[in-house]
């Protein structure tokens, strides 16, 4: 959109513009904080696997 369009747009037109620009923001960042945070709990899996391996291998 170009500044002319913002400028043409009544004040309702612009609150749900911002509402749903926002909206959609929300859903993107949590579905990019549940995928951080699934990554997280993989690698925290994997840390504790290999620090448990390693554990058997020294005793």
């Amino acid at each position: 959109m170009y500044q002319d369009q913002f400028e043409r747009m009544s004040m309702d037109e612009l609150w749900e513009l911002h509402s749903m620009v926002n909206a959609i923001l929300a859903e993107r960042l949590i579905a990019k904080k549940l995928a951080l945070e699934t990554r997280l709990k993989q690698l925290r899996s994997e840390s504790a696997d290999a620090g448990s391996s390693s554990l058997r291998r020294d005793q």
